[in-house]
């Protein structure tokens, strides 16, 4: 369980104001707000989901 509780405090982070720059699998970098909720991060560092994302 330790492991879990881990996970649960993990995000992006970034000293940037208001939010974090993100590597993506295409090689881009993409600037997110802060306001991205822990749960969506989550959803978008796997495959296993099938989430589709836009940007």
């Amino acid at each position: 369980m330790k492991n879990k509780k881990l996970l649960d405090v993990l995000s992006a982070r970034s000293r940037h104001a208001g939010g974090v720059n993100a590597a993506l699998g295409d090689g881009s970098v993409k600037y997110f707000n802060d306001s991205v909720e822990r749960k969506v991060w989550r959803a978008l560092s796997t495959a296993s989901g099938g989430e589709t994302v836009a940007f």
